[in-house]
């Protein structure tokens, strides 16, 4: 199982947090809700978490 960050020690690891974390990290670049699946989400949950 890979280390989990510092900041999902911090805030909980849930999949609202685990998107921030890589909307956080990658904030110089643009996603697309597939690129985005990197988080470690359903495409399901995805899409429940990002608005149209």
């Amino acid at each position: 199982m890979a280390e989990e960050s510092i900041f999902l020690e911090h805030v909980g690891d849930s999949p609202r947090m685990r998107v921030l974390q890589y909307l956080i990290e990658g904030r110089d670049f643009d996603f697309t809700l597939t690129d985005m699946l990197n988080a470690g989400v359903s495409w399901g949950t995805l899409n429940m978490l990002i608005p149209k």
